[in-house]
C-alpha cells in the first residue's frame, strides 16, 4: 500500500461496532488467523467477556478485513462470516429487524439503528434507500465508502440476503449490482448469494422480489420490539452525546448494565486508562463514577416504568440489580415512591 493510500484511508470518517468486528475475529480464528495480530489491526482489547460498546475506526476495521484475508488464505472471508454470523447476535438491530411485524418495517428500523452497527456518512436520504418498481422492488446502499472498500457492501449484502432465508420459504433477491469490479472471489459470492451478480455499476443496490416488503417477520414477541429499540435509541443518543468522560462511560456501561458487573476497574480497562485518570476526568465535570452509574440507572428505571413496556422485576434486571428488593430502595431513594406507585401514578 503506497503513502497515498495511507493518507486517503487516514481521512475516512466512520466507525465500526465492536460486537461485529469482534464477531468477525472470532470467525477468522476459527479459520486459522492469529488472535493477537487481529486485534492490533482493530485496536480492540481482549474481551473474552461480553464485548462493551466501543467503536472500531473505520481505517482499523479496513486493516483488520484485510490481514484476516491474509492470514486466511481467503479473499471471501467477509461473505462467508457474513453467511456464517446471524446478525441479530452481533447487533441491536439485528434484534429489532426480528421483532419488526414485516420486512418492510425491519428495513425502516435498520435504517433508523444503521449507525450502531456502521456509523458511516451516506449520500442518499438514509444509508438504505428502499424504492419500488414494477414487479420488483431496490434496495441501494448509499453509504460514500462503499466505493473504496467494497468488504463493507459484502458484508452487508449478505446479511439481507443470508438473513432472511431463516424464516422465508423461497427466493427474494433477483439480483445484486455492484459498483466493484469481478473480484477473484467472484464464484463464491454467486454461490452464496445465489443469484445473479453484475459488476461496475453505478451504484450498489438489490432487486428484491415485490412479495418481500409485505412478509410478515415477528419472530420476537411483540413486547421485545419496545424494549430493544428503547434500548437502541439510548445507545444512539450516547453515541450523539459530546465526548465527555461522562458521556463515554454511558456508552460504555449502557449495554452492560444489566449484568451488574459494571466497575470502574472494568471501565478502566475498557477504556485503556487508569482509575485515576477517570477519577480525575470526572472530578474536572463535576461529577464522579458512583454518581454516573447511579444517574443512567434512575433515567433508565424512570424510562422503563413511564412506558409500561417491562415489568418492575424485568427493570431491575435491565439496571443490573440482583432482584427487585435493592431495586425498589433506589428508587425510592430517587423519587421518593416505589416503582409501582410511581407507575401507576404515570397512568392517571
Amino acid at each position: 500500500m503506497t503513502a497515498g493510500d495511507k493518507t486517503q484511508r487516514a481521512d475516512w470518517q466512520g466507525t465500526i461496532s465492536s460486537a461485529l468486528a469482534l464477531a468477525f475475529i472470532d470467525y477468522a480464528c476459527s479459520r486459522g488467523a492469529m488472535r493477537e495480530r487481529l486485534l492490533a489491526f482493530a485496536q480492540l482489547p481482549d474481551c473474552h467477556e461480553e464485548p462493551a460498546d466501543l467503536r472500531v475506526a473505520l481505517p482499523c476495521f479496513f486493516d483488520l478485513v484485510k490481514a484476516a484475508k491474509v492470514q486466511t488464505d481467503e479473499p471471501g472471508l467477509p461473505i462467508l462470516f457474513a453467511a456464517h454470523a446471524d446478525f441479530s447476535e452481533v447487533s441491536i438491530a439485528g434484534l429489532i429487524a426480528n421483532a419488526s411485524e414485516t420486512m418492510m418495517d425491519a428495513l425502516i428500523q435498520l435504517n433508523r439503528y444503521a449507525r450502531l452497527t456502521f456509523d458511516l456518512p451516506f449520500a442518499g436520504p438514509k444509508p438504505l434507500v428502499f424504492e419500488r418498481g414494477d414487479g420488483a422492488d431496490w434496495i441501494t446502499d448509499t453509504r460514500h465508502i462503499s466505493q473504496q472498500f467494497p468488504e463493507l457492501v459484502e458484508i452487508a449484502f449478505t446479511y439481507l440476503i443470508t438473513g432472511p432465508r431463516r424464516f422465508l420459504l423461497r427466493p427474494h433477491v433477483i439480483c445484486a449490482e455492484l459498483t466493484a469490479p469481478k473480484p477473484e472471489h467472484s464464484e463464491l459470492m454467486e454461490r452464496v448469494w445465489a443469484c445473479p451478480i453484475h459488476w461496475g455499476c453505478a451504484t450498489n443496490r438489490l432487486q428484491l422480489s415485490s412479495w418481500v416488503a409485505e412478509h410478515r417477520v415477528r419472530l420476537q414477541p411483540a413486547y421485545a420490539f419496545g424494549v430493544l429499540t428503547a434500548h437502541a435509541d439510548q445507545l444512539l443518543e450516547y453515541m450523539r452525546a459530546s465526548k465527555t468522560t461522562r458521556a463515554r462511560l454511558e456508552a460504555l456501561i449502557l449495554p452492560r448494565l444489566h449484568t451488574g458487573t459494571v466497575s470502574i476497574a472494568w471501565a478502566a480497562d475498557q477504556l485503556g486508562e487508569t482509575r485515576q485518570s477517570i477519577y480525575r476526568a470526572l472530578k474536572a465535570e463535576g461529577t464522579t463514577f458512583e454518581r454516573v452509574l447511579d444517574e443512567l440507572r434512575q433515567r433508565l428505571a424512570l424510562e422503563y416504568l413511564r412506558g409500561r413496556k417491562v415489568s418492575i422485576a424485568e427493570t431491575a434486571y435491565l439496571l443490573g440489580f440482583a432482584e427487585a428488593s435493592p431495586f425498589t430502595r433506589a428508587f425510592k431513594r430517587w423519587t421518593g415512591v416505589t416503582p409501582s406507585a410511581y407507575r401507576d401514578a404515570a397512568d392517571r
